[in-house]
């Protein structure tokens, strides 16, 4: 049950709460931390120590999946303990030169679909290094800014060399913005950017109550935020990124969700503050603005997910399309 339970938590922030990953685990310790007796049918055993074997093993797994964590588990500094340097990227570097890079991009019809039949309703993922979604034959960037255009003001859709990539504007936002704070707390560095006029926000005592839980945090990604008398605080700066300030009220709907899991309790904050913080659905984006979504959603450790496991993307293939229209054409290459 530990490991089963370090598992699920290790994959906190890459699936939705009802899917369930399929794991291969080697575990290796001593015999004489391991009790086997706890069980008449010897059907479980039991560690020594419970404790280290869970960090040890959701540190394990969210790095061999390549994402960061911040866990609050029992330890006395819960601002930074489970803070794991990115790894992503230097499988992503490696990656760009094999053919069998692992990118879990969605494809919206399986390979075996056909034109008779309609979209299948179980996605299936693409094993492509994400760059190679973006370049051509030889190995060069294929998107022009020609090649974006935004759908109901939600989702950039992009053509790529075989196909297009569907990108969900505020899902990729979400995962920028996460990154970003799970990196400044990691690295103690956040980018502030200032208020024209600092704000001053009244809490309710619930809010002010959350706001001293988290004081620490705030500060750590990227809010300049000092008390300003009873159940009032001045506001000078707010994260970089961040576009919906919305005259403090921003700042009131991150401290007002209730927590949902006490041993993350400040990985849900920032994914609470990445959700509230995002670019929303039905907000139009400039070409210049999809395309830095874009850029930063790649340059992030986990690019495939927003933290709460939905998907970011999906990708249709031309060849899929043709089939549907029941078309005979050369393929794309």
């Amino acid at each position: 049950r530990v490991i089963y339970h370090a598992v699920q938590q290790a994959y906190y922030s890459t699936i939705p709460k009802d899917r369930y990953p399929a794991v291969i685990l080697f575990l290796e310790i001593d015999e004489s931390q391991i009790d086997v007796n706890i069980h008449p049918t010897k059907s479980e055993v039991k560690f020594e120590n419970e404790g280290v074997i869970h960090r040890g093993v959701v540190q394990a797994v969210r790095s061999a999946i390549g994402i960061s964590s911040v866990s609050s588990d029992d330890g006395e500094n819960k601002l930074y303990r489970g803070v794991m340097p990115p790894s992503w990227k230097g499988e992503r570097e490696r990656d760009e030169h094999s053919s069998s890079g692992y990118s879990p991009t969605i494809e919206l019809f399986s390979e075996n679909s056909t034109s008779e039949g309609g979209p299948q309703e179980q996605f299936s993922f693409v094993s492509d290094s994400p760059l190679s979604l973006f370049e051509d034959s030889s190995g060069q960037e294929a998107v022009s800014s020609s090649l974006y255009w935004q759908l109901h003001d939600s989702y950039i859709l992009i053509q790529i060399r075989k196909g297009m990539v569907i990108v969900d504007q505020h899902a990729a936002h979400e995962r920028v913005l996460y990154d970003m704070a799970v990196k400044n707390m990691s690295e103690g560095k956040a980018l502030i950017q200032s208020l024209l006029f600092p704000s001053t926000i009244e809490l309710t005592p619930e809010e002010f109550r959350r706001y001293e839980e988290f004081s620490e945090i705030l500060p750590a990604i990227g809010f300049d935020i000092e008390p300003f008398g009873l159940r009032t605080i001045l506001v000078r700066g707010v994260p970089a990124g961040v576009k919906n300030w919305d005259e403090g009220r921003l700042l009131k709907a991150i401290l007002d969700t209730e927590e949902t899991n006490r041993t993350f309790a400040v990985d849900d904050f920032l994914k609470n503050f990445a959700c509230k913080s995002a670019i929303k659905a039905g907000m139009k984006l400039s070409l210049e603005e999809m395309q830095n979504l874009v850029d930063s959603l790649f340059a992030t450790d986990y690019p495939f997910t927003c933290p709460h496991g939905r998907p970011t993307m999906l990708r249709v293939y031309l060849a899929d399309l043709e089939k549907r229209f029941h078309r005979t054409v050369k393929s794309v290459k």
